[in-house]
C-alpha cells in the first residue's frame, strides 16, 4: 500500500525486503482494451448506509454488499494462520464479492480458495507477490502453486495480479526504467504460463496512480488496470472528501489507460496518527466507505476495500503515520 499524491515522497509497506533484480526477456505487445472503465461520471441511485454500513456489520463501514476486500494470512505475531483460521476469517466475510490476496506464503492460495468456495459465490483476486516479481525461482514456484490450486477449474478467480507496487517503490531511483521493463516482462511471463494451463482471465499489473501516470505502458499492457488508490495519503484530503479524490484519480486513469480500472485497494484507517487534514478514526473510516457505497452502487465488484482485519504484525514507517496496523474493517 502506497499513497497516490502526485510528486510526493512514497512510502512502502512491502512484507519482505527486496531481492536482486533478474534480467528478463523482451516484452510482448500490449493487448488492446475491450472493456469499459469504472464509471465515475455520476452518482448511483444507491441509498446511504445506516449504522454499521449497508449490511449492518460491526465495522463502522460497509460490511460487504458487493465490494471486494483485501486479506492476508498472518496472525498478529506474523506467523501463518492455519487453514482452519482462514476459514473462520472468511465466515465473517461472506457479503464480499471477491477477496484479494498478494502472494503464496503460508499456503494462502489453497487455503483461501477452499475458504472462498465455502462462501459459494465469492471470487478470489490472486497475485504473484512483489518478491516473486524480483525472484525468478520464487515466481516459477508461485505460478506452479496457482496452477496446482486451481486444479483445472479457474472459475473462482476474478483475475491474477502481478508485482504489487514494484514501480512505486522504484520511483525517483536510477533503476526505475529497468524496473518498468522487468515488470512488463514478468506480466507477460505469468500470462503465458497461466494461459498454457487453460486460464482464460486477465493478468494485470497493480501499482499506484503515480506509477501509471509516469509509465502508462504499465496499464496499457492488459485489458484491465489494477490501481491502489488511497486518499488518506493526500494530506489535504479529509475522510469526508475522500470519495471525490478517489473518483478523480480513477477517472484520470481511465482516460490515460483506455481500459477498465479496478481499484485493487482503497480504504481509511480507524486508528493511528494523522496525515495533516487526513485523520484516522472509526467515523472517518465509515464516512469514506459509505460514500463509496453510494457512489459506486452496481460497480462495487471493481473495488477492493483495504483491508478485512487489522494487521498488527505490520510495522510503521515515517510515511505511514502510525496507522499501518489499523485499516481493518471487520472488528
Amino acid at each position: 500500500m502506497l499513497y497516490v499524491k502526485e510528486d510526493s515522497k512514497s512510502t512502502s509497506t512491502s512484507e519482505a525486503p527486496p531481492v536482486s533484480t533478474p534480467s528478463t526477456p523482451p516484452v510482448a505487445e500490449s493487448t488492446p482494451p475491450s472493456t469499459a472503465p469504472l464509471d465515475t461520471s455520476s452518482e448511483s441511485s444507491g441509498t446511504p448506509a445506516g449504522p454499521g454500513g449497508p449490511s449492518g456489520g460491526p465495522s463502522g463501514g460497509p460490511s460487504g454488499s458487493g465490494f471486494g476486500i483485501t486479506y492476508d494470512p498472518y496472525r498478529n505475531d506474523n506467523n501463518c494462520k492455519s487453514a482452519k483460521e482462514v476459514v473462520a476469517d472468511f465466515a465473517k466475510m461472506g457479503a464480499y464479492s471477491s477477496v484479494r490476496i498478494y502472494g503464496a506464503s503460508c499456503d494462502q492460495v489453497p487455503n483461501v480458495l477452499e475458504a472462498a468456495r465455502q462462501q459459494k459465490t465469492m471470487k478470489v483476486l490472486a497475485g504473484i507477490s512483489p518478491e516473486a516479481c524480483d525472484d525468478p525461482a520464487l515466481r516459477k514456484k508461485e505460478i506452479a502453486g496457482l496452477i496446482s490450486a486451481a486444479g483445472g477449474d479457474w472459475s473462482i478467480f476474478s483475475a491474477i495480479s502481478v508485482c504489487n507496487e514494484n514501480i512505486q517503490r522504484a520511483l525517483g531511483s536510477s533503476k526505475v526504467d529497468g524496473e518498468v521493463q522487468k515488470v512488463l516482462a514478468v506480466r507477460q511471463e505469468v500470462a503465458d504460463a497461466l494461459y498454457q494451463a487453460k486460464y482464460v482471465g486477465e493478468v494485470f499489473i497493480v501499482d499506484t496512480p503515480n506509477a501509471f501516470k509516469k509509465f502508462p505502458s504499465l496499464c496499457r499492457a492488459s485489458k484491465k488496470t489494477g490501481a491502489n488508490v488511497h486518499p488518506f495519503f493526500n494530506p489535504q484530503t479529509t475522510a469526508f472528501k475522500a470519495e471525490p479524490f478517489f473518483t478523480t484519480e480513477v477517472g484520470l486513469l481511465a482516460e490515460l489507460c483506455g481500459n477498465e480500472i479496478w481499484a485493487t485497494e482503497t480504504g481509511w484507517p480507524h486508528d493511528g496518527g494523522s496525515n495533516d487534514q487526513a485523520k484516522p478514526g472509526i467515523e472517518e473510516q465509515k464516512a469514506y466507505l459509505d460514500a463509496l457505497d453510494v457512489k459506486y452502487a452496481g460497480q462495487k465488484h471493481k473495488i477492493w476495500l483495504h483491508t478485512a482485519y487489522d494487521c498488527l504484525w505490520k510495522k510503521d514507517t515515517t510515511g505511514t503515520h502510525g496507522a499501518e496496523k489499523y485499516w481493518g474493517i471487520i472488528r
